[in-house]
């Protein structure tokens, strides 16, 4: 089905990716990626500080689940970090040229509506604006739905051009629709540009690549400031882009010159936000009401309604977008009824187990982020000793652990070249991103930061190390392991399970990377297997990070040392 671009000998060095005269992915894209979520970084605050004098304000009212009145302007540092990274690195591709195009008029759109509610009529006419000039520009329509029924193609003929424009403003209103909790829009999109620019490389569509890969960089700066509890949210400007954004690439790909990519399998991406938003618009209908009128229908809504806490709604939704995207991946080279008929069974299972729920009146029980850690009281004098051990060891694995990872890193094979820059933007990511000062109220944030950064330290020691240092590293991670065990019995540390959105939507991306990698014919088998490896044993690392700076911020300095010095002897070892 595709051809593969670049692919690499399964002996190749795990990071070298190479394209067929593309240039470096890491370079290029890399540079891109990092430009994007540092410029947005940067405005982002401008945006947050001005939103008030400029009326971009969310004011809670009955639907919504904030409870102050919250800048909206977020949208206009997603777009400013986007245009940044495209417009620097720069493309004579048409197709690019054709979604920057619109996308002024959709940023135009989403502007207008965040300071003055423009009414609804005016924000269509402004999407399907955008749409014609995308398509005018770069000539790229949808002429076939394919065989989606097994009957046959269904082609679009005379209506491929007003069906196209249906399609974009579909996409459009429904990533509008789906941005109802912090950091929901923009993670489930986050997900989608990691399987569009999966679909993006093997196909060889650079334009769609060039437009996912800067769209992932601002939406990473973006989440930094709209992870829960948000500090800002994307208002229509963000989300109107987002869906703009995400469906012109995979229009590009499903329809652009040399296309390999079914239209169903783009679809599956995006799946969950088009479905969801066809089922509630559908059931206002069917209540006589107008299907623009605002509920609390969407699925979102829905599962808060059941009594799930934010943190599990989102990564539950997240956890969804991704079984989608492995779908699309898994079955891209199934016939397209295959492909449709999987998504609509996943469609009918998850709305079918909500609806059953529903009806049987449940509700999820006392929240989980009220239960408070217990010590044991036990009359057993070996219990109570392993208790205040438990305690007093905390300092202790504080340094052992980093201690215990460097010594790997500092007797391995030198690393390439590549992932020696890859390993420095981690450190500079690190010490950056990480809120050092302000953990209490963003330890979502400090906690997926400091997993991507044992992930990566793993990930190195496992693809540049021997048997020897594998099996060290399996070790180091039971017994990590082993004392998470000990203080979850002797000391109820149990709300290290609980995770907030951005912790997930890391975790599920570095689990689907060696997934990905194996698709694309960048790794073999046996290091894909490895990497799943070093995805399971970042787990009890996390569950100990968890552990050790919860209620101790004091600590946050040291492990950021720590390991940025870590990821520092990487890059150096790479370097000479």
């Amino acid at each position: 089905m595709f051809q593969q671009g670049g692919a690499i000998p399964d002996d190749a060095d795990f990071f070298d990716f190479r394209t067929k005269g593309a240039g470096s992915v890491v370079v290029t894209y890399g540079l891109m990626l990092v430009t994007a979520l540092m410029v947005t970084l940067v405005i982002l605050p401008l945006t947050i500080r001005f939103a008030h004098e400029l009326g971009m304000v969310d004011v809670p009212d009955a639907r919504k689940t904030h409870l102050i009145h919250m800048p909206r302007s977020g949208g206009v540092g997603i777009a400013l970090g986007f245009f940044f990274s495209i417009l620097l690195f720069g493309t004579s591709d048409q197709g690019v040229q054709a979604v920057m195009l619109g996308a002024l008029v959709i940023i135009a759109t989403g502007v207008l509506d965040d300071i003055w509610q423009i009414r609804p009529l005016h924000k269509f006419i402004g999407q399907i604006i955008a749409a014609v000039l995308f398509i005018w520009w770069s000539g790229v329509s949808l002429t076939s739905i394919g065989d989606i029924f097994g009957v046959g193609p269904i082609h679009t003929g005379p209506f491929g051009f007003a069906f196209t424009v249906l399609c974009i403003v579909g996409v459009i209103n429904a990533l509008n629709l789906s941005d109802g909790l912090d950091g929901l829009a923009g993670g489930m999109s986050v997900i989608a540009c990691l399987f569009l620019g999966f679909f993006a490389y093997v196909s060889q569509q650079w334009a769609s690549l060039f437009i996912v890969v800067a769209l992932f960089g601002s939406l990473l700066g973006f989440l930094y400031y709209n992870s829960h509890p948000a500090k800002v949210f994307m208002g229509d400007t963000g989300s109107l882009l987002l869906g703009y954004l995400l469906v012109t690439a995979e229009i590009l790909l499903a329809g652009g010159k040399g296309a390999v990519v079914f239209p169903v399998t783009m679809a599956l991406v995006l799946a969950l936000p088009v479905v969801d938003t066809a089922l509630v618009m559908t059931h206002r209908i069917m209540r006589g009401s107008s299907p623009f009128s605002p509920d609390r229908t969407h699925i979102h809504h829905r599962l808060l309604d059941l009594g799930l806490p934010h943190g599990a709604v989102v990564s539950l939704l997240y956890a969804t977008m991704g079984l989608y995207g492995l779908v699309a991946v898994l079955l891209r080279d199934q016939a397209e009824w295959v492909q449709f008929a999987t998504g609509a069974a996943i469609a009918f299972t998850i709305y079918g187990v909500v609806n059953v729920l529903e009806k049987a009146g449940y509700r999820w029980g006392e929240a989980a982020d009220a239960v408070e850690d217990v010590d044991a009281s036990l009359p057993s004098v070996l219990y109570q000793r392993i208790t205040a051990w438990s305690g007093q060891s905390i300092p202790w694995v504080t340094w052992l652990i980093p201690v215990l990872l460097l010594l790997p890193a500092i007797y391995l094979d030198p690393l390439s070249t590549k992932a020696a820059w890859l390993t420095l933007f981690s450190v500079g990511g690190l010490l950056v991103l990480y809120p050092i000062f302000s953990y209490e109220d963003r330890e979502g944030l400090a906690h997926a930061i400091l997993y991507w950064s044992i992930f990566l330290i793993l990930a190195a020691c496992t693809c540049y190390g021997n048997d020897q240092v594998r099996l060290y590293l399996a070790v180091i991670s039971s017994l990590v392991a082993i004392w998470v065990v000990v203080k979850l019995v002797f000391k109820r540390h149990r709300r290290i399970f609980l995770t907030s959105g951005f912790e997930v939507l890391i975790i599920l991306v570095s689990w689907l990377i060696p997934q990905l990698l194996e698709h694309a014919s960048y790794i073999s088998a046996e290091r894909k297997d490895w990497l799943m490896l070093v995805c399971l044993e970042s787990i009890p690392f996390l569950l100990a990070m968890k552990i050790i700076i919860r209620k101790q911020a004091h600590r946050n300095r040291s492990l950021v040392l720590s390991l940025s010095t870590i990821l520092i002897v990487l890059a150096v070892n790479g370097f000479i």
